[in-house]
């Protein structure tokens, strides 16, 4: 009897965030703070890459076939994707830095404050790469067994239970870091910081 199961896919949700150039007044260092979130943007159009990629190579890895080679194959993918998330969390990391630097020069109170949930919002970035990672460890573990011919039927149910409880968690968790962004670009809004 030949062992299928359903690799439950995690969305890697593309931020939506466009940092616009400070607009801040009164200081000698609104210009350095420009550069640092200028940096941020190439950090974000980083992430946005990985998420996409990674997001396709999930889809890739669900339709390999559930045999010796098609094992061979998801194994290779996902190890693929590891790394990709590993310069997805390098990304969020770079981009935070950049902005914790500008969000502590001599800008407006209200630019650091967005800068403040902006930054939030990242941290947030980073449970969502932490659950990606720990889907795609068990994932797998769930392929390797298969390929070594000793994943049982029990197994196989425990690990779509196990994967399926992931993948909610992260859906849970890329909807807070999308509230929090969303909280962020309200605050701009409401401040007027991009006038």
């Amino acid at each position: 009897m030949k062992k299928s199961y359903r690799v439950p896919l995690a969305v890697a949700l593309v931020l939506g965030v466009t940092f616009l150039l400070l607009a801040c007044g009164g200081s000698g260092q609104t210009k350095e703070a420009s550069g640092l979130v200028t940096k941020a943007n190439t950090n974000i159009d980083t992430y946005n890459s990985l998420a996409t990629q990674i997001l396709n190579d999930m889809k890739a890895v669900e339709a390999m076939p559930n045999d010796a080679a098609g094992f061979a194959q998801k194994s290779a993918a996902l190890t693929k994707i590891q790394t990709k998330i590993a310069e997805e969390k390098s990304a969020v990391k770079s981009g935070k830095d950049s902005l914790t630097k500008a969000k502590a020069m001599d800008i407006s109170s209200e630019y650091k404050t967005y800068l403040g949930l902006l930054i939030d919002s990242w941290t947030k970035r980073d449970a969502v790469s932490d659950l990606e990672t720990s889907l795609v460890k068990t994932l797998q573990q769930l392929v390797d067994q298969a390929a070594a011919g000793t994943l049982t039927t029990e197994a196989s149910a425990a690990y779509e239970t196990q994967l399926n409880s992931i993948a909610a968690q992260v859906g849970t968790a890329e909807d807070t870091a999308n509230k929090a962004q969303d909280k962020a670009q309200q605050y701009f809004k409401d401040k007027n910081l991009g006038s």
